[in-house]
């Protein structure tokens, strides 16, 4: 059995135990335990819901908490905050649950909005997406963010991005080469810059608890694979990046603790797949199965411990990670297929939004690789120079394109 199929196959065995564990759970708190088990099962599907009837404030806090735990999990991997708030949860709704009823029919048997509600991780992952896209809207956020934008002028200015976003500029542009030595010191004093390293010391503190040492020994997909390509990591670093990548059923290091991000890890597998075809297969894998294309879209993340997917991904981060996947030969052309029209809307509009601009950049790398003549003479005119990852990603088009007319060796002789 290969290796991604090995990886799979424990996904499963996971996912049956965890299965298991919640049928036995049902079972017990629905039938076993009477009225304190029926607000526990409460509980478990959403938190605090079973303190609702008799202490509702006590029950809303927990829901809050409940809340502020998934964020915490779904942005730095703090996977152990909605298993604590989850087992509060529960035991209160049992130690605090009345035994007493009106007229002796248990009230947790009577209809209750809250014993309906969806699963509360949907909800929040909803209202996360819902407050983004209208926030996008608002007249002054969209104003103060597209000034910023202007204030960029290129790669050079690298400096100004997020921790993140400045790392995935230093892989793409690690990847396309042929920078000048001014441009490759300023990548370089990007990726070293403190904020980097306490971004990961922070996430590393709230998530697992890890305090001193290397912030980089663990997780951290994109900023390890950027820090090793530009020579920032000694060679144990670089060991340790392709040791992990190794053990992973993905075959990528995870970007925060359990979650690896489509755009991360193909970045990351990117920069690891000359070194290292097992990653390379892994990933490959991971594409088709775990983060496959469905209805036009890609999950955003997946939770390894389960396999879970998360949300969907931002046209952009779907666009360029699909487009380094096919010049990888990971994929076929099925994503170009529902992208192509999405790409054709961003270059309408131009490039003055950063999502939009990276858009265009990385489909300019799919056109090359698919020979879309049309869609090429449309990508073509807006002009990509403020977003810095947008001008990694078009210098990586470029090298594509180069590529594909260079020549075969020996050839024309």
């Amino acid at each position: 059995m290969s290796g991604p199929a090995v990886g799979l196959a424990i996904l499963r065995r996971r996912r049956r135990s965890v299965a298991l564990a919640g049928v036995v759970m049902i079972v017990v708190f629905g039938t076993m335990l009477g009225h304190v088990g029926q607000h526990m099962l409460r509980s478990m599907l959403v938190p605090g819901s079973g303190l609702y009837d008799q202490h509702l404030l006590l029950g809303v806090g927990v829901t809050v908490a409940a809340v502020m735990a998934t964020v915490a999990w779904v942005r730095w991997g703090a996977d152990w905050a909605v298993v604590v708030v989850l087992a509060t949860s529960v035991v209160l709704s049992g130690l605090l649950a009345n035994s007493h009823h009106e007229g002796g029919v248990a009230t947790a048997l009577t209809p209750s909005a809250a014993a309906h509600e969806f699963p509360l991780v949907i909800i929040v992952v909803g209202a996360l997406g819902w407050v983004r896209s209208v926030m996008r809207q608002v007249p002054v956020v969209r104003h103060l963010h597209r000034r910023s934008v202007r204030e960029r002028q290129g790669i050079d200015d690298i400096g100004t991005l997020p921790p993140v976003d400045r790392c995935r500029t230093a892989v793409v542009a690690a990847l396309a080469g042929g920078w000048s030595t001014e441009t490759e010191r300023a990548i370089v004093a990007a990726i070293e810059a403190p904020d980097v390293a306490r971004r990961a010391r922070r996430i590393n503190a709230i998530s697992r608890g890890r305090l001193g040492g290397d912030p980089f020994r663990r997780d951290h997909a994109v900023v390890r694979a950027a820090l090793t390509l530009w020579g920032c990591r000694d060679e144990s670093g670089a060991d340790d990046l392709h040791g992990e990548a190794g053990r992973s059923w993905t075959g990528v290091p995870s970007s925060e603790p359990g979650w690896v991000r489509l755009v991360d890890g193909t970045m990351t597998v990117a920069a690891l797949a000359s070194s290292d075809p097992v990653a390379a297969e892994r990933w490959a894998s991971t594409l088709t199965t775990s983060m496959t294309l469905h209805r036009g879209h890609r999950p955003a993340s997946v939770w390894t411990p389960l396999g879970f997917r998360l949300g969907r991904a931002d046209e952009w981060e779907h666009v360029a990670a699909t487009a380094l996947a096919r010049a990888n030969g990971w994929i076929r052309d099925d994503d170009w297929a529902v992208l192509r029209q999405r790409a054709l809307g961003a270059a309408a509009r131009g490039a003055g939004h950063p999502a939009d601009e990276r858009t265009i950049a990385a489909a300019r790398i799919w056109v090359a690789l698919v020979g879309d003549t049309d869609a090429d003479r449309v990508l073509s005119r807006p002009t990509v120079r403020r977003d810095p990852l947008a001008v990694a990603l078009d210098a990586y088009a470029t090298r594509v394109r180069d590529d594909a007319h260079r020549p075969m060796q020996g050839a024309g002789a």
